[in-house]
């Protein structure tokens, strides 16, 4: 289990769970409840958002280790205790379920913990009695559906069972941040992305496999800013509740779930330039779009990402195939080469840029930030900031093609993202010139003295959810610029948007640093390991860092 000190320190919660032990009671004889208690918050899990269940640790996070339940079994290894609770899981939850769950035991803090990694499952598990007998509740002699409310582990009633599970179909796309830890983490999931795409090499970053494909600029096309971008096919993008009928159906209840709710509260169902195709030509790419909306997005190429990780975290250290990915699978029976065409689904592109600039003390740093809990994907991992869809602002009230552009797109999200310019946010307003923007017009300036330069670095695609990503540089020489732009004499200082998450909300990162800038090394890469790793880095924003690094070398 990944990152167990977080996990212990951030205490119990919605996806987390301690046990003091499965088997011994403080006496050290044997208990059936404290096996069925475990046994409660693994289907509890299943049934919810995934999470993580530890054994051998006291309610308020004291570690006691697994020595009690050592100590009742005829033979006091871990080998035993996993044989025997895979074996109760099996019984009590069904092979399927009990195949997903992963046991792993962890050295922490002196003692051995279990840790049993629990994914969201899409079918509803049932937790069966043992056996009955006086011992028991009553509540236990039954078969059960449990669900995780808050810090319980609570039985549906006969009445509720049909609507959570619709209610829960619809909401596939809320994964747990333990199950995807577990697969990022884990070393199967770069073998099922070589297996599924070969011609495309998974960039490596910060010594590790990121599940994204690069292809860096040329070096005549750094200072185009719009060189990626192809032919838009011109069309009205499909009304705010239409879902196009070649689309996978499986994905529609998702589609029409994001419509009705408000999951999370910031989300907007604007209008997005998806992938029509990639076009290459050497080292050159041309990405042609079409008009899509983003809750389409959501529901066919975002969803990939979760159906994906949710398999890998059953089985972190395996390749996997498009047998265990049903909706990958229908996607790749219909499309020949997906990470190139974007048929048969609507994959938003967008844009992220790396924000390099001058430090008072003579070195270099990059904006990298946790994103917010209210975006959509990705919720409290590192991101470059800003970044963004590629998508029109006013959503229709002007041709499309005035809005096709990764210029305005950038300097639309640097003044959204960098200091918090509501009136730039999708769908807030219409068309309007952006260089009178005061923000914008003195980046401007720097650009226009040599003091900045904003550059195009390269396209990404990202392979867990099948989008593309154009890469952009804004490089600032100008050592006080920083300070400048944070000053309260300014109208609107520097200051993050809604997207990413302030240093007063740090808490919600569970131990994990916060951090808004990351010193560079010579080659212009982020320094700080830690921040760099899965399961604390968004995949596209390893490729944005890559992709800039090379590039701001050269012209510093």
């Amino acid at each position: 289990m990944p990152e167990i000190n977080r996990v212990l320190d951030a205490g119990e919660g919605g996806t987390v769970e301690f046990k003091a032990a499965a088997f011994a009671d403080r006496s050290g004889s044997r208990d059936r409840k404290l096996t069925t208690s475990v046994l409660e918050s693994v289907a509890a899990f299943l049934n919810t958002r995934g999470g993580v269940v530890l054994v051998g640790v006291e309610d308020d996070g004291t570690v006691l280790g697994l020595a009690r339940d050592l100590s009742c079994m005829s033979k006091p290894d871990v080998d035993s205790w996993s044989n025997e609770l895979s074996n109760a899981m099996h019984s009590q939850l069904g092979s399927p379920a009990a195949s997903a769950v992963q046991i792993d035991f962890v050295a922490v803090r002196g003692q051995t913990v279990a840790a049993l990694t629990c994914p969201a499952l899409e079918t509803l598990t049932t937790l069966k009695p043992a056996r009955r007998g006086k011992d028991e509740d009553a509540d236990a002699r039954g078969p059960r559906i449990l669900v995780r409310v808050a810090t319980s582990d609570r039985k549906l009633e006969l009445d509720e069972i049909d609507r959570y599970a619709a209610q829960r179909a619809r909401r596939g796309d809320r994964r747990s941040p333990v199950a995807g830890t577990t697969a990022l983490s884990g070393r199967g999931l770069a073998e099922t992305l070589r297996r599924l795409y070969p011609d495309y090499p998974l960039l490596e970053f910060a010594g590790q496999p990121a599940p994204v494909w690069v292809q860096p600029a040329a070096r005549e096309q750094w200072f185009d800013l719009e060189a990626p971008l192809g032919r838009l096919r011109a069309q009205q993008p499909a009304t705010r509740g239409e879902y196009p009928s070649d689309f996978d159906p499986t994905a529609k209840p998702l589609h029409e779930y994001h419509c009705q709710t408000e999951d999370p509260p910031r989300k907007f169902n604007g209008a997005t330039f998806a992938l029509d195709r990639i076009r290459r030509k050497g080292q050159e790419l041309a990405i042609d779009c079409t008009l899509g909306r983003y809750f389409v997005s959501l529901a066919t190429a975002d969803a990939l990402d979760n159906e994906l990780l949710d398999a890998q975290a059953a089985a972190p250290e395996v390749a996997l195939g498009l047998a265990e990915l049903p909706r990958r699978g229908w996607l790749h029976e219909r499309v020949d080469d997906p990470v190139l065409d974007g048929s048969r689904r609507s994959a938003a592109v967008s844009v992220g840029t790396a924000v390099i600039f001058a430090t008072p003390r003579g070195g270099w740093a990059v904006f990298v930030a946790p994103r917010s809990a209210e975006v959509a994907t990705h919720a409290l991992l590192n991101h470059v900031a800003p970044s963004g869809i590629l998508s029109p602002l006013d959503d229709g009230f002007t041709p499309p093609e005035e809005e096709f552009s990764v210029r305005r797109t950038v300097l639309r999200e640097f003044a959204e993202e960098l200091y918090d310019d509501n009136e730039l946010d999708v769908g807030s307003q219409f068309f309007h010139d952006i260089d009178d923007v005061p923000e914008i017009r003195r980046l401007a300036e720097l650009v226009a003295t040599d003091a900045a330069d904003l550059l195009y670095t390269g396209v990404s695609v990202n392979l867990l959810t099948l989008r593309p990503e154009i890469g952009t540089l804004l490089l600032v020489r100008d050592p006080d610029w920083i300070r400048r732009e944070s000053s309260r004499e300014l109208t609107r200082p520097m200051r993050s948007g809604w997207e990413y998450l302030r240093r007063e909300a740090a808490g919600q990162l569970r131990g994990r640093d916060y951090i808004s800038a990351l010193p560079l090394d010579a080659a212009f890469l982020p320094t700080a390991k830690e921040q760099l790793g899965p399961s604390a880095l968004v995949p596209n924003a390893a490729a944005a860092l890559a992709l800039a690094a090379p590039v701001a070398a050269e012209r510093v």
